[in-house]
């Protein structure tokens, strides 16, 4: 409404934007003055940059994705055709990746490795272990007090 006071009572979240380009546009002899005032009040009304940014990280999210996943594939090719040893491979790099979404309740901190050796003509398949970093007692971590 044009009073600033919606149905319910109270201002309307973009109201005070509206004040601040009304107030430019009365102190002013230039409009072009106050293309920023009306930037903000239309970015209030419509979020266009922030639909815009969302849509950015979204792609980006999924073009990282996809090349996982392609990265996946590609590995799982070599693991083939290594023959039976690669079969056993493709179901270990499977269980460590499952392994590695939760491990410690935190996702994306695998503990467990596997490493293929070849050895006489044979490859050999073992687990290589290493320490999961932690972050520090006193450390702020996602806002959230370790």
């Amino acid at each position: 409404m044009s009073s600033g006071y919606g149905i319910n009572g109270g201002q309307s979240r973009c109201f005070p934007f509206w004040q601040a380009v009304v107030k430019c546009y009365a102190e002013t002899d230039r409009p072009g003055k106050c293309t920023l005032f009306k930037e903000d009040y239309n970015e209030c009304l419509h979020h266009r940059k922030a639909r815009a940014r969302e849509q950015a990280i979204r792609r980006e999210f999924q073009k990282l994705q996809a090349e996982g996943v392609a990265e996946m594939k590609r590995q799982a090719e070599i693991n083939k055709s290594l023959g039976a040893a690669g079969a056993l491979n493709v179901s270990l790099l499977e269980r460590t990746v499952a392994k590695a979404s939760t491990v410690g309740g935190k996702s994306g901190v695998p503990k467990e490795s596997y490493v293929l050796e070849e050895k006489d003509g044979k490859f050999i398949l073992h687990p290589r272990k290493e320490e999961a970093q932690r972050p520090a007692a006193n450390r702020v971590d996602w806002g959230v007090l370790q």
